[in-house]
Protein backbone atom coordinates (compact mmCIF):
# COMPACT_ATOMS: atom_id res chain seq x y z
CA UNK A 1 0.00 0.00 0.00
CA UNK A 2 1.41 3.37 -1.03
CA UNK A 3 2.06 5.78 1.85
CA UNK A 4 2.02 9.52 1.25
CA UNK A 5 4.94 11.23 2.96
CA UNK A 6 6.74 14.57 2.67
CA UNK A 7 9.70 12.70 1.11
CA UNK A 8 7.66 11.43 -1.84
CA UNK A 9 5.47 14.51 -2.28
CA UNK A 10 5.96 16.77 -5.30
CA UNK A 11 5.41 20.51 -4.84
CA UNK A 12 3.17 21.87 -7.60
CA UNK A 13 2.65 25.65 -7.83
CA UNK A 14 -0.99 26.78 -7.94
CA UNK A 15 -0.58 28.24 -11.43
CA UNK A 16 0.46 24.91 -12.98
CA UNK A 17 -1.85 22.87 -15.19
CA UNK A 18 -2.29 19.15 -14.58
CA UNK A 19 -0.06 18.47 -17.61
CA UNK A 20 2.76 20.57 -16.11
CA UNK A 21 2.30 18.92 -12.72
CA UNK A 22 2.51 15.43 -14.22
CA UNK A 23 5.73 16.30 -16.08
CA UNK A 24 7.34 17.58 -12.89
CA UNK A 25 6.19 14.53 -10.91
CA UNK A 26 7.53 12.07 -13.51
CA UNK A 27 10.91 13.84 -13.46
CA UNK A 28 10.94 13.60 -9.66
CA UNK A 29 9.97 9.91 -9.78
CA UNK A 30 12.76 9.20 -12.29
CA UNK A 31 15.26 10.98 -10.08
CA UNK A 32 14.07 9.34 -6.84
CA UNK A 33 13.34 5.88 -8.33
CA UNK A 34 10.06 5.73 -6.43
CA UNK A 35 6.37 6.55 -6.77
CA UNK A 36 5.65 10.23 -6.14
CA UNK A 37 2.40 12.03 -5.37
CA UNK A 38 0.88 15.49 -5.55
CA UNK A 39 -2.46 17.08 -4.81
CA UNK A 40 -4.29 18.62 -7.72
CA UNK A 41 -7.62 20.33 -7.24
CA UNK A 42 -8.06 18.51 -3.92
CA UNK A 43 -7.30 15.16 -5.52
CA UNK A 44 -4.21 12.98 -4.94
CA UNK A 45 -2.36 11.84 -8.07
CA UNK A 46 0.27 9.07 -7.94
CA UNK A 47 3.01 9.04 -10.58
CA UNK A 48 5.78 6.52 -11.31
CA UNK A 49 8.88 7.10 -13.44
CA UNK A 50 7.16 5.20 -16.28
CA UNK A 51 3.75 6.85 -16.06
CA UNK A 52 2.15 7.92 -19.32
CA UNK A 53 1.07 11.59 -19.04
CA UNK A 54 -1.53 11.10 -21.77
CA UNK A 55 -3.26 8.33 -19.81
CA UNK A 56 -3.51 10.49 -16.71
CA UNK A 57 -4.78 13.48 -18.67
CA UNK A 58 -7.25 11.35 -20.62
CA UNK A 59 -8.66 9.88 -17.41
CA UNK A 60 -8.95 13.32 -15.86
CA UNK A 61 -10.58 14.89 -18.93
CA UNK A 62 -12.99 11.97 -19.24
CA UNK A 63 -14.10 12.55 -15.68
CA UNK A 64 -14.08 16.30 -16.24
CA UNK A 65 -15.92 16.23 -19.56
CA UNK A 66 -13.83 19.00 -21.06
CA UNK A 67 -10.37 20.21 -21.96
CA UNK A 68 -7.64 21.24 -19.57
CA UNK A 69 -6.21 24.64 -20.41
CA UNK A 70 -2.49 25.44 -20.24
CA UNK A 71 -2.73 27.26 -16.90
CA UNK A 72 -6.08 26.38 -15.44
CA UNK A 73 -7.11 23.75 -12.98
CA UNK A 74 -10.30 21.76 -13.64
CA UNK A 75 -13.10 22.43 -11.21
CA UNK A 76 -14.19 18.82 -10.66
CA UNK A 77 -12.25 15.69 -9.87
CA UNK A 78 -12.75 12.53 -11.91
CA UNK A 79 -13.78 9.24 -10.31
CA UNK A 80 -10.83 7.75 -8.44
CA UNK A 81 -10.96 4.43 -10.32
CA UNK A 82 -10.47 6.20 -13.67
CA UNK A 83 -7.41 8.16 -12.59
CA UNK A 84 -5.71 5.30 -10.78
CA UNK A 85 -6.48 2.55 -13.29
CA UNK A 86 -3.10 3.10 -14.98
CA UNK A 87 -1.27 2.67 -11.66
CA UNK A 88 -2.97 -0.66 -11.01
CA UNK A 89 -1.90 -1.87 -14.46
CA UNK A 90 1.68 -0.66 -13.95
CA UNK A 91 2.04 -2.28 -10.53
CA UNK A 92 0.61 -5.68 -11.58
CA UNK A 93 3.15 -8.16 -12.92
CA UNK A 94 2.51 -9.52 -16.39
CA UNK A 95 2.04 -13.31 -16.59
CA UNK A 96 5.44 -13.61 -18.34
CA UNK A 97 7.26 -11.62 -15.64
CA UNK A 98 5.43 -13.45 -12.85
CA UNK A 99 6.34 -16.86 -14.33
CA UNK A 100 9.98 -15.78 -14.75
CA UNK A 101 10.18 -14.68 -11.10
CA UNK A 102 8.91 -18.10 -10.00
CA UNK A 103 11.50 -19.88 -12.19
CA UNK A 104 14.22 -17.64 -10.70
CA UNK A 105 13.64 -19.07 -7.22
CA UNK A 106 14.94 -22.49 -8.31
CA UNK A 107 17.56 -21.35 -10.81
CA UNK A 108 21.20 -22.43 -10.64
CA UNK A 109 22.72 -18.94 -10.60
CA UNK A 110 26.22 -20.34 -11.11
CA UNK A 111 25.25 -21.64 -14.57
CA UNK A 112 25.75 -18.88 -17.13
CA UNK A 113 23.61 -20.75 -19.65
CA UNK A 114 20.70 -21.11 -17.22
CA UNK A 115 20.86 -17.43 -16.23
CA UNK A 116 21.02 -16.33 -19.87
CA UNK A 117 18.04 -18.56 -20.76
CA UNK A 118 16.12 -17.02 -17.84
CA UNK A 119 16.95 -13.53 -19.09
CA UNK A 120 15.74 -14.53 -22.56
CA UNK A 121 12.31 -15.23 -21.05
CA UNK A 122 12.24 -11.60 -19.89
CA UNK A 123 13.27 -10.19 -23.26
CA UNK A 124 10.83 -7.55 -24.51
CA UNK A 125 8.69 -7.92 -21.34
CA UNK A 126 7.78 -4.63 -19.66
CA UNK A 127 8.72 -5.03 -16.01
CA UNK A 128 6.80 -3.34 -13.23
CA UNK A 129 8.70 -1.70 -10.40
CA UNK A 130 8.19 -4.84 -8.31
CA UNK A 131 9.37 -7.38 -10.91
CA UNK A 132 12.23 -5.08 -11.95
CA UNK A 133 13.51 -4.90 -8.38
CA UNK A 134 13.18 -8.69 -8.00
CA UNK A 135 15.17 -9.33 -11.19
CA UNK A 136 17.93 -6.91 -10.14
CA UNK A 137 18.11 -8.46 -6.66
CA UNK A 138 18.30 -12.03 -8.06
CA UNK A 139 21.15 -11.09 -10.41
CA UNK A 140 23.15 -8.93 -8.00
CA UNK A 141 22.79 -11.42 -5.13
CA UNK A 142 24.27 -14.04 -7.48
CA UNK A 143 27.28 -11.77 -8.08
CA UNK A 144 26.45 -10.39 -11.51
CA UNK A 145 27.40 -6.78 -12.28
CA UNK A 146 25.89 -4.41 -14.84
CA UNK A 147 28.21 -3.62 -17.77
CA UNK A 148 30.61 -6.34 -16.64
CA UNK A 149 33.51 -6.99 -19.04
CA UNK A 150 32.54 -4.05 -21.26
CA UNK A 151 34.90 -2.34 -23.66
CA UNK A 152 38.54 -3.45 -23.54
CA UNK A 153 37.72 -6.09 -20.89
CA UNK A 154 35.44 -8.01 -23.29
CA UNK A 155 36.87 -11.34 -24.51
CA UNK A 156 34.63 -12.67 -27.28
CA UNK A 157 36.14 -16.17 -27.30
CA UNK A 158 36.13 -16.68 -23.53
CA UNK A 159 32.96 -18.49 -22.40
CA UNK A 160 32.82 -17.02 -18.89
CA UNK A 161 33.93 -13.50 -19.82
CA UNK A 162 31.50 -13.14 -22.74
CA UNK A 163 28.70 -14.87 -20.82
CA UNK A 164 29.04 -12.52 -17.87
CA UNK A 165 29.23 -9.60 -20.34
CA UNK A 166 25.90 -10.71 -21.84
CA UNK A 167 24.28 -10.95 -18.40
CA UNK A 168 25.73 -7.55 -17.45
CA UNK A 169 24.22 -5.98 -20.58
CA UNK A 170 20.79 -7.39 -19.69
CA UNK A 171 21.15 -6.13 -16.11
CA UNK A 172 21.90 -2.55 -17.16
CA UNK A 173 18.93 -2.64 -19.55
CA UNK A 174 16.65 -3.75 -16.71
CA UNK A 175 17.99 -0.93 -14.55
CA UNK A 176 17.79 1.75 -17.24
CA UNK A 177 14.76 0.71 -19.33
CA UNK A 178 12.75 -1.70 -17.14
CA UNK A 179 13.08 -4.34 -19.85
CA UNK A 180 15.62 -6.41 -21.76
CA UNK A 181 15.92 -5.42 -25.40
CA UNK A 182 14.42 -7.81 -27.95
CA UNK A 183 17.87 -8.28 -29.51
CA UNK A 184 18.98 -10.24 -26.42
CA UNK A 185 17.77 -13.72 -27.56
CA UNK A 186 19.75 -13.32 -30.79
CA UNK A 187 22.92 -12.45 -28.87
CA UNK A 188 22.31 -15.36 -26.50
CA UNK A 189 21.85 -17.78 -29.41
CA UNK A 190 25.15 -16.67 -30.98
CA UNK A 191 26.91 -17.05 -27.60
CA UNK A 192 25.60 -20.63 -27.20
CA UNK A 193 26.54 -21.53 -30.77
CA UNK A 194 30.06 -20.14 -30.33
CA UNK A 195 30.65 -22.39 -27.32
CA UNK A 196 28.57 -25.38 -28.58
CA UNK A 197 26.02 -25.13 -25.77
CA UNK A 198 22.48 -26.43 -26.04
Amino acid sequence: MFEKTKENEVYVPESYSLEDAIKIAIQEAQHAWQTMWFDFNGFTVLVTKDSDPEKILAAYMQGQGGEIGPCERPRASPPIDQLFDFIIREETESPAASAAMEVAKGLDWTSLNEVIRWLESLSDVNLTRVSREKAIRFLEDAGYIDRENSGANYLRDDLVNSGRWLIGEALIEIKMMDMIHQRFPGLAKKWRERFHLS
